[in-house]
């Protein structure tokens, strides 16, 4: 009898224990929750990527017109498709600026890149106002 006491209190501290690690697993997926952005640039094209969706891939020879503007002011406007996240609009938006687009836009990002194609608009930026600026710049030197 004693040892079935041992043995329900040992699966009790497992269970506890495991229990413990998927929630601070949980806490800690959630704290970094919409935090990543990644965009790389070449001579061909501009790959961006967040958290949660495919990434998008816009071809140079495609791009009509790209633009640096400031985040304060920024309306998102109605998400159709993807995730608003404390730090993250990640997916496919519509508002009266831009019309229906897609958009991986960090919320402390201080500035957004707007780039347009013929066939859609693509908002995204990088994690801070710095990344955005340096990853336009590098965008305008490319398509030079």
């Amino acid at each position: 009898m004693k040892d079935m006491a041992k043995e329900i209190g040992r699966q009790w501290i497992l269970t506890i224990i495991f229990v413990a690690v998927i929630v601070l697993i949980v806490f800690v997926k959630g704290s970094h929750a919409g935090g990543n952005i990644t965009v790389q640039v070449n001579d061909k094209a501009i790959g961006i990527s967040g958290e949660n969706h495919q990434p998008i891939f816009v071809m140079m020879d495609d791009v009509t017109s790209i633009d640096l503007t400031d985040l304060e002011g920024f309306d998102a406007g109605h998400r159709i498709e993807g995730e608003n996240t404390a730090n993250l609009y990640e997916g496919v938006y519509e508002n009266a600026e831009y019309g229906r687009y897609r958009a991986v836009v960090g919320a402390d990002s201080g500035s957004l890149i707007v780039a347009k194609t013929n066939d859609e608009t693509i908002v995204f930026s990088g994690l801070s106002e710095k990344d955005t600026v340096q990853i336009y710049d590098e965008i305008i030197d490319k398509m030079s």
